[in-house]
């Protein structure tokens, strides 16, 4: 669904996938040209969309373990930091500065809405905004409904309402609706046993466990930026949404790249379990397996069938 959006979402997402996979080839070989193309990636992604400053903290990360680290070359990574700066920042800043400049407009302004817009959560608390569970709006699988009134709350409902359907109502009745019922329950399954295996995989880069001896280097610095990366992303997400109180900020394509970090635990965790299988290991790789499973062919039912119910 997200593919077909025609804004800058899908440009912003696949320059910030850029970076992130520029960041990890510069920490494995830092040379002059890979830290030129992550600021290349970096900086596009900025201007595509100012969210992609999110990815920052994390190669900050990077940058400052590997100087560090690097106790007899230092002067080298200045350098490169040096250069990284040099073409990222003007890239990613140009045009906000432009847009300042010429039309007055605040750096990261994001187009408001009004309190008497339908779409306003300013009344609900914070605790219902992260807590609290509507049943109603569960039996409804699209973030809002202009027609009865319903506009999901719950930021974390609201992620996985909009990852799988967007804002988009795909059905109201038949095997699409039932199919759309299955899937989100088992996404919303699968999302906490990928909450479950990210806290893992920290564990096992804190104990210096890589699931194999041979990406024992890397494992820990990588796993390190992957839950940096995780949470900014989640962080700026909650502050974003108390921020702009409304049923439209709570739309998981501001938070895609966390699928890369949850991917990386999942196969890492599973590796993990591979190897070192326990009886609890193997419930795990099994529970996962079967949701993985699940999840795609549910996939292919709820969006073949939407295709074919548009086209007719």
């Amino acid at each position: 669904l997200l593919s077909g959006s025609i804004n800058n979402d899908m440009l912003g997402i696949v320059l910030s996938f850029a970076a992130i996979l520029y960041a990890l080839r510069w920490y494995q070989n830092p040379t002059r040209k890979s830290i030129l193309l992550l600021a290349l990636w970096i900086g596009l992604s900025m201007m595509a969309k100012s969210s992609g400053i999110l990815a920052a903290p994390a190669v900050a990360f990077l940058f400052l373990r590997k100087f560090l680290k690097a106790k007899d070359s230092r002067l080298i990574f200045w350098k490169q930091f040096g250069l990284f700066l040099a073409v990222s920042i003007p890239l990613g800043l140009w045009w906000s500065i432009y847009c300042k400049i010429r039309f007055g407009m605040p750096i990261g302004a994001v187009t408001g809405l009004q309190p008497d817009n339908p779409q306003y959560l300013g009344h609900d608390s914070p605790i219902q905004r992260l807590f609290g569970m509507d049943w109603h709006h569960l039996s409804v699988f699209e973030n809002w409904n202009w027609q009865d009134g319903v506009f999901e709350y719950n930021l974390w409902i609201a992620l996985l309402k909009t990852a799988l359907f967007d804002e988009a109502e795909l059905f109201v009745s038949g095997p699409g609706l039932i199919f759309s019922q299955m899937l989100f329950g088992v996404n919303a399954l699968l999302a906490a046993g990928m909450l479950l295996c990210i806290i893992l995989s920290v564990v096992y880069a804190w104990r210096k466990k890589a699931p194999i001896k041979t990406c024992q280097a890397g494992f820990r610095p990588f796993t390190l930026f992957f839950t940096v990366l995780f949470v900014t992303y989640l962080l700026f997400y909650i502050g974003f949404c108390f921020r702009e109180p409304y049923a439209c900020t709570q739309n998981f394509r501001y938070i895609v790249p966390t699928l890369l970090p949850t991917a990386a635990a999942q196969g890492a965790v599973l590796k993990h379990n591979r190897l070192q299988p326990s009886q609890k290991s193997k419930v795990l790789t099994w529970t996962i397996t079967l949701l993985s499973t699940a999840f795609c062919i549910l996939s292919a039912f709820v969006y073949l069938l939407a295709g074919c119910s548009t086209a007719l």
